[in-house]
């Protein structure tokens, strides 16, 4: 079995200001290729994991309070959603990561 390596990058999730989805600071992102973007085919989404793979323990708490333009936000009723994107600089290393096969990324 190979050695699990862990690979820790500070930067920030493009596109708040678009999906307005703000997640748990316990759960952990998931990185996915994002295929089917015409404006970028190296693009990577960052989601919410679904709601069956989050602990149940979390599943109330509330990532964002309502405001005029938005309602409460709790992780139950954004598991699964698109919360941003990988910063384009990085979208090249993180595909590379991942074609490699046997490799996962989180956020």
């Amino acid at each position: 079995m190979a050695e699990q390596v862990t690979i820790k990058i500070r930067s920030t999730i493009s596109g708040y200001h678009y999906f307005h989805v703000r997640p748990h600071v316990d759960v952990p992102l998931l990185v996915e290729r994002e295929e089917n973007n015409k404006k970028d085919p190296k693009a990577m989404s960052v989601r919410m994991p679904v709601l069956s793979s989050i602990p149940s323990h979390l599943h109330n708490c509330v990532t964002r309070e309502a405001d005029k333009r938005h309602p409460t936000q709790t992780v139950s009723n954004i598991a699964g959603k698109q919360v941003g994107r990988v910063p384009a600089n990085l979208c090249g290393t993180f595909r590379r990561i991942l074609d490699g096969g046997e490799a996962t990324l989180s956020w």
